[in-house]
């Protein structure tokens, strides 16, 4: 019976990770149906701006007709590009090339932007190859935005966002950032404790998550206040080292 028991043993551990393959695969899966719609969402935007290029270029071309001095024109074409640039500024994003983290973030920056908050972005990846499935990603991403919109939505004075990916040979960074008055040490020292929040009962999760998914996958997350363009803002940075290639 002994015996038995041996033979079931194996058995039993290789379905335990048959299942919690099959569960992760079914993630990811779910998250590329998920935002797939967000990118093609994008991607038509981006197509039917296109066709009003030749029209913008002509509307800036035509306005030296209607102003006398030059300096009139210049500040006539300035304003004009300022509104095609704003209309637009979201494009940019596609030249991410990761179709999920993407998708994710365009659909986050609209609701956003419909609850008036200002959007800073800086996005330089292609396939995010650090070792975190794209489902997890979208977790952590989710969490600090959340947190930081929810904090800037609160606020009657500080509307602005701060995003910032960054892949490299050798790692990943992110960072997301809130406009932010001065940040009491202990304050900032338990934000990732489990149920800490400011907000009431139910609450502090969303750091704690993000926290648990940085020490999973071996990625490193710190929080400070930094001064960006003359404003305090309350900064999360994660890195992720890569493995280099054999």
């Amino acid at each position: 019976m002994f015996f038995g028991a041996l033979l079931i043993f194996p058995v039993v551990v290789s379905l335990i990770k048959y299942r919690s393959k099959a569960k992760k695969a079914e993630k990811e899966l779910q998250t590329y149906k998920r935002y797939g719609e967000s990118m093609r969402n994008l991607i038509d935007n981006m197509r039917a701006k296109q066709h009003e290029f030749d029209n913008h270029i002509n509307a800036i071309y035509s306005q030296h007709y209607l102003y006398d001095t030059y300096g009139e024109l210049v500040e006539a074409q300035r304003q004009y590009c300022q509104e095609v640039r704003n209309e637009n500024r979201f494009n940019k994003l596609l030249l991410a090339g990761e179709s999920v983290i993407t998708a994710f973030l365009y659909e986050k920056f609209l609701e956003a932007e419909e609850a008036g908050i200002q959007i800073s972005c800086q996005i330089a990846i292609r396939n995010m190859e650090c070792g975190v499935p794209a489902h997890k990603q979208v977790e952590l991403l989710g969490n600090l935005l959340d947190n930081a919109v929810e904090e800037l939505r609160a606020s009657k004075d500080r509307h602005r966002l701060f995003v910032m990916i960054r892949e490299s040979p050798a790692r990943v960074e992110i960072e997301v950032g809130n406009e932010t008055g001065k940040v009491e040490y202990e304050r900032v020292s338990r934000f990732f404790e489990k149920g800490y929040s400011e907000k009431g009962n139910g609450r502090g999760y969303g750091l704690y998550n993000v926290k648990g998914i940085c020490k999973r996958y071996g990625m490193h997350i710190e929080c400070a206040e930094r001064n960006l363009e003359g404003a305090n803002f309350l900064v999360f940075r994660i890195v992720r080292e890569k493995k280099p290639s054999v």
